[in-house]
């Protein structure tokens, strides 16, 4: 039979299946995987975050530090670039990046949003990837459900601003680095990812600057061999890096009206307690039944794992990726000690998800010997986020200052209240709502 005539004979669905499978094994080859398992379960959780954070985009209304990157992404990314130095303060790429993306549409929320719902769910993507990795003997979709439903992956996923992006960032930092400088090979393809990923971390928020040190303290402790190609990619990033040295010095001394000076010890009760929401997600200021329930949980998860989980001595892959975290969190905790707590903690130190996520399913898999135990964990963090997700996102669905029902609540009564007094840096969120005549 004629090649085309075996072609006619087969039903549409074998074509499309073959599509299917053929695409799956090149992002596969693409990724060095072989298992495709783990590429479809990456798809799935980065599919399961647009699906949620799509509605919650159109849902939630804008907030203060939103409405800056509305103001600072409007006219373009030569202004955005300007903008990002001297009005927001921060490296200018996610602002460039934003408003190059705002081109095509100035007007949507939901639109500005779309940007930072792509990279939470690359983000998830790689994660799940990265625990295949490391952890292959937790279930991949597991892995892609639990990640995908985190709060502070939803959370970034709908915010105006660098932290999805961070997130991004860090998850693939993470993977890169344990593919390039822990594992034994032909690295050199993960080496130069991570240069790229490096470069764009530095030019996004400068803490990343510190995982660094951490990494490069890893492959002192396990990989010394390795540690002269470390230096020659870091050799590459500070070259890209330097033209934008002296704007970022001016950033840390002026940033200090923004951070809460402490002492050390606070600051790593600071950094655990923020570990501990990014892995197990809830909020510190739970009261009442959740508060009970949830911790609850924790202690039914620790007995468990203390009275029948039976830790298996993990490989030197593994145990880098633990040398990594632990010397991020220390650095991290070390430096903010000194400089100063930032204001909204939990969303500048988002550089550790990743890797603490990664941490937490090594430690299921530590105590997976019996699988009772490793899906029990897993139950547990699903419950945690589904909890912290409702107490999170319910209606009115509004973030930090209601600005839509203000504005609206001023617009009907413009005649009989003409005059409303705000600070000066609330008439940014408020304008975009609010006629301008009526301001």
């Amino acid at each position: 039979m004629s090649r085309s005539a075996q072609i006619a004979g087969r039903p549409m669905d074998a074509d499309r299946n073959s599509h299917v499978r053929y695409a799956l094994g090149a992002v596969g080859r693409l990724l060095e995987l072989d298992d495709r398992t783990a590429v479809r379960a990456a798809m799935l959780g980065a599919m399961i975050v647009v699906l949620i954070g799509l509605p919650l985009s159109a849902a939630l209304n804008i907030w203060l530090d939103e409405a800056f990157t509305l103001h600072s992404t409007g006219a373009g990314p030569l202004v955005a670039w300007a903008q990002a130095i001297t009005f927001d303060g921060q490296p200018p790429l996610y602002f460039v990046l934003e408003s190059l993306w705002r081109e095509l549409n100035e007007t949507s929320v939901v639109f500005a949003r779309v940007p930072s719902m792509l990279f939470a769910a690359a983000a998830v993507a790689i994660i799940v990837l990265a625990v295949h990795r490391v952890t292959p003997r937790i279930p991949s979709f597991v892995v892609a459900l639990v990640t995908a439903i985190n709060p502070i992956v939803i959370w970034a996923a709908t915010e105006m601003r660098l932290y999805a992006l961070v997130l991004l960032v860090g998850a693939v930092l993470t993977w890169t680095f344990v593919e390039g400088f822990l594992v034994e090979g032909r690295t050199l393809r993960w080496r130069a990812w991570y240069a790229i990923f490096a470069i764009v971390g530095l030019y996004t928020q400068y803490y990343i600057g510190f995982i660094f040190v951490a990494h490069a303290i890893t492959i002192l402790a396990l990989r010394r061999h390795k540690m002269w190609s470390f230096l020659g990619v870091m050799a590459i990033v500070a070259l890209a890096f330097m033209p934008f040295i002296p704007v970022a010095i001016m950033h840390v001394t002026s940033s200090g009206d923004f951070v809460t000076h402490t002492t050390f010890t606070h600051a790593v009760h600071a950094m655990l307690d923020t570990v501990l929401i990014y892995v197990l997600p809830h909020n510190l200021n739970w009261t009442g039944a959740a508060k009970y329930v949830g911790f609850c949980f924790i202690a039914i998860l620790a007995m468990s794992l203390l009275a029948v989980g039976y830790p298996r001595v993990i490989n030197t892959i593994q145990f880098g990726v633990l040398i990594q975290w632990f010397a991020s969190v220390l650095i991290l905790s070390v430096v903010f000690g000194i400089a100063g707590l930032p204001l909204d903690f939990v969303s500048h130190a988002i550089i550790l998800a990743p890797s603490s996520l990664l941490v937490a399913f090594l430690f299921i898999e530590s105590s997976y010997s019996r699988r009772l135990i490793g899906y029990s964990s897993l139950t547990i963090f699903t419950i945690f986020a589904l909890m912290q997700l409702q107490s999170q996102y319910h209606p009115p669905f509004s973030k930090h200052g209601d600005w839509q029902n203000v504005a609206a609540m001023l617009a009907a009564n413009d005649k009989a209240v003409p005059i409303a007094v705000i600070p000066a840096e609330f008439a940014v969120p408020l304008s975009w709502y609010l006629p301008r005549a009526i301001i």
